[in-house]
């Protein structure tokens, strides 16, 4: 079997859509779900060409690019250094219920 590029089988992918015949598009895609705010999905737009090469910072992760696969690689990856990255407004007091219930559990 022959492998394409993205770019030759983008296209081909992109606009081998189905059309639903046993429920209504509302239903199949309610508003809640899509954000479509009642737009008809022929009017919908489709993804960017100019994004169809774009990496999440999870792609970049499972590709590699990022080095060493951990927080600090991806807060160096995007320019960041500890400092920049900021603290809880609460001081992580929220963290405390959470520490007591497993300290409970192991004591139990």
């Amino acid at each position: 079997m022959a492998l394409l590029e993205r770019s030759d089988w983008y296209d081909i992918a992109r606009t081998t859509n189905w059309t639903p015949t046993y429920v209504s598009e509302s239903e199949l895609f309610p508003d809640l779900m899509t954000g479509a705010m009642g737009v008809p999905m022929e009017q919908w737009e489709s993804y960017p060409v100019r994004y169809r090469d774009h990496l999440t910072l999870v792609d970049r992760f499972l590709a590699g690019h990022i080095q060493p696969p951990n927080l600090g690689g991806a807060l160096q990856y995007m320019g960041l250094a500890p400092g920049e990255i900021g603290d809880d407004a609460h001081q992580y007091s929220w963290v405390a219920a959470y520490r007591d219930q497993r300290a409970e559990k192991k004591a139990a």
